[in-house]
């Protein structure tokens, strides 16, 4: 599922944008029938966030890119910042992502 930004529409990374830090900030914490997992995706599948329970979900979260070259994501083309649910049902939980980039053209 796409990730709405405050303006109400899906959020976009631009081509050659640079994701340099990412962060989730859990508003309220996931809640499955199952033991449902959620990735986020920039790029590849799970760059943003590898699957994680989503009642492993608390508070603050880091999220792969953490300010350093090595986890730094270099967009290939414009793309849509996605939400995976994955291995069951997540029936409660809100989460901000932050994300972090520069532009290099």
């Amino acid at each position: 599922m796409d990730l709405i930004g405050l303006d109400g529409k899906p959020v976009v990374i631009p081509q050659n944008a640079i994701i340099i830090d990412s962060l989730i900030d859990v508003i309220t914490q996931g809640a499955t029938s199952t033991s449902a997992t959620i990735a986020l995706t920039a790029q590849t599948a799970g760059d943003i966030k590898a699957a994680l329970a989503a009642a492993s979900y608390t508070g603050l979260v880091a999220g792969i890119p953490v300010g350093t070259a090595a986890t730094s994501i270099k967009m290939t083309a414009d793309r849509t910042l996605k939400a995976t649910i994955a291995t069951g049902t997540v029936t409660a939980g809100k989460f901000n992502v932050i994300i972090e980039y520069i532009y290099s053209a």
